[in-house]
């Protein structure tokens, strides 16, 4: 028995699930493929979409890349229904049609050129523009005779059952990680609520990153008498200076002496 058997063993499911499949890709530019998309649930209650992706061209070709995508922040449904638009869908006007448009969107596997950012342990991946093929791609009149007659190629079988392949893989998506990403998540959008308040130009803030918002910030003089608590706690937690007013000394009073006669 070796001497880290007992520790190592401690690691066994995570060394089987993650042994044969590659990490996230480095920052830049990406063709991705969309390969899952499905609703997911918090540990504390809350709602987001899990959103996973393929590489289909360059050195990290077959690579897998994979977001959360918090539901239920502040600003979350703008920037979902913004992320389906782009991908070539519409957003529903009832979030309850969203998980059949989902599996849609599994199905179809929309690719297209996207920015890949990565902060920490979290990735955020940015849909630039579709691919031309995807998005001028019609189904042809033997198609829609096939699809009205209820009848499926063995491509498409295989397709739909890869789709469900993927759905299945969505659960293995760290709980924690996801709680420390919607944390994350919250966080930005807070500061993007307090900067927009603050006189900053909400354009200008749509495609920052968290890190982005805090140097600029950073260049700001920020006063604690002019905040609120939330306000202050919220830029010392990102590590923006905010100048507190000194507290006054306390009054001693004079020790009184008798005058000499």
């Amino acid at each position: 028995m070796g001497k880290f058997d007992e520790k190592l063993g401690q690691y066994n499911d995570m060394w089987k699930k993650g042994k044969d499949q590659g990490g996230d890709v480095p920052e830049g530019q990406y063709m991705l493929q969309l390969s899952g998309a499905t609703l997911k649930e918090t540990q504390s209650g809350n709602l987001g979409i899990v959103a996973k992706y393929l590489v289909v061209e360059g050195e990290f070709e077959g690579v897998e890349v994979s977001e959360f995508k918090n539901l239920t922040s502040g600003r979350g449904p703008y920037f979902i229904s913004q992320w389906i638009e782009l991908l070539g869908f519409t957003a529903p006007d009832d979030i309850e049609d969203l998980e059949d448009l989902l599996v849609e969107m599994t199905e179809a596997a929309p690719i297209a050129s996207c920015t890949v950012k990565v902060k920490g342990e979290f990735t955020n991946i940015y849909v630039n523009e579709l691919d031309e093929a995807f998005e001028s791609s019609e189904p042809s009149e033997d198609d829609a005779e096939e699809e009205e007659d209820g009848g499926a190629s063995d491509d498409e079988a295989d397709e739909a059952d890869e789709a469900d392949a993927e759905d299945d893989d969505t659960d293995e998506v760290d709980e924690d990680d996801v709680e420390a990403k919607e944390d994350d998540d919250s966080r930005t959008e807070a500061l993007k609520d307090f900067m927009i308040a603050n006189g900053y130009e909400a354009e200008d803030l749509e495609d920052a990153d968290e890190e982005e918002m805090v140097d600029s910030l950073k260049e700001e003089k920020w006063n604690a008498s002019e905040l609120t608590e939330e306000e202050v706690a919220l830029l010392e937690g990102v590590g923006v200076k905010v100048t507190k007013p000194r507290a006054k000394k306390k009054a001693t009073a004079k020790k009184a002496t008798r005058k000499k006669k």
